[in-house]
């Protein structure tokens, strides 16, 4: 009813007044009207590391360094136990910490 319709009128206003202030600033700044067409040329001078890195490791030696951090973080079923046990209260707890940073959790990811 006579709610809505204000609401709607409300919305469709401040639509207007938001674009209209931002064709004011077009040109410069957060508006800037941007070039959609370009093309990308490449990492300019400030993209960073934009050569191939000289000092990784190899292959097996990756797989060494895998094996080794996945054997660390093994836990036997009964070391599982006593890990939940050791870790309750989390946000009070360094050991909890010091476990979760050795793992990838959902924090990791987003």
């Amino acid at each position: 009813g006579l709610v809505a319709k204000r609401f709607m009128k409300y919305s469709t206003d401040k639509k207007k007044s938001l674009r209209n202030r931002r064709a004011l600033f077009l040109s410069k700044g957060k508006y800037k009207n941007k070039n959609k067409n370009s093309t990308s040329k490449g990492p300019d001078e400030n993209y960073g590391l934009a050569e191939p890195l000289d000092d990784c490791m190899s292959d097996e030696e990756f797989e060494v360094e895998k094996a080794k951090h996945i054997l660390s973080i093994t836990l036997s079923e009964s070391s599982r136990k006593l890990l939940e046990i050791e870790t309750r209260n989390q946000a009070n707890n360094q050991k909890w910490f010091e476990e979760r940073r050795k793992r990838l959790t959902a924090s990791n990811f987003g």
